[in-house]
């Protein structure tokens, strides 16, 4: 999902020229001077130049780090790299526990920092290490929106991913949650499983009132045994703190 989104971002980059824009200045009549004018720098990381290649680490691919940059083991999650710029950019994906965000990208941040300063030292390519953090209960870090800016990644891609990505992560949590006593990995879910997870998924985005009403009925209901993956505490959290 997030590298489809990057390879689609990465390809629309490379099919644009990246010549700079000359500006024409115009002066007033009587002025000698033209008036200054405030640039704003650019965000994008990957503007400049139009020949970014991308790896992914995913199952069944050969992946290697680009040897033409540094010879290394590590394996990142995203290499995007310009042979123009001699920029290489490493992207590292957690789920964790979302009270956990902070350490989770302490930690990522010390594990490729060694590799940061060899390949800043040892060659001249300009690393850059970005982090995306994704909640187990369906939060998405901020810092993993201004990562996805910093890549020039359009706002209403940005939402639309971090929308999918949350919901991806609370049917996952709630899949496993639901087969925490299985010794084994059953497929057949029972129509009962399939409505707890269209309420747990509606409920998310509902008013607190009638999220509340949701919940009452669910445990008044012939499905009252059924357990949700989580209280309606952080349901309200999610909402108010419109994540999605």
């Amino acid at each position: 999902m997030i590298a489809q989104t990057l390879q689609d971002h990465l390809s629309i980059a490379n099919s644009q020229v990246n010549n700079p824009v000359q500006l024409i200045t115009f002066v007033k009549a009587g002025d000698s001077n033209p008036p200054k004018r405030k640039h704003k720098a650019s965000s994008n990381i990957l503007s400049g130049t139009n020949d970014w290649n991308m790896i992914v680490d995913l199952e069944n691919q050969n992946y290697i780090f680009p040897p033409e940059i540094y010879n290394t083991s590590e394996r990142p999650d995203i290499v995007i790299w310009s042979y123009k710029l001699k920029k290489v950019v490493m992207i590292e994906l957690t789920c964790s526990a979302e009270e956990g965000f902070l350490a989770a990208k302490n930690r990522k941040t010390g594990k490729y920092a060694p590799l940061l300063q060899n390949i800043s030292r040892q060659s001249n390519w300009k690393p850059v290490l970005l982090t995306i953090e994704m909640g187990a209960r369906g939060f998405v870090s901020s810092s993993s929106k201004q990562t996805l800016f910093l890549l020039g990644v359009s706002s209403s891609k940005v939402h639309s991913l971090c929308k999918n990505m949350s919901e991806v992560a609370a049917r996952c949590s709630y899949t496993i949650y639901l087969a925490s006593s299985s010794k084994l990995w059953d497929h057949s879910w029972p129509s009962a499983t399939k409505l707890k997870i269209i309420i747990f998924l509606f409920m998310l985005s509902l008013p607190e009132c009638i999220c509340t009403i949701v919940c009452i009925f669910v445990s008044e209901s012939k499905f009252q045994n059924c357990k949700v993956v989580a209280d309606l505490d952080w349901l309200m959290q999610a909402r108010d703190a419109q994540l999605y």
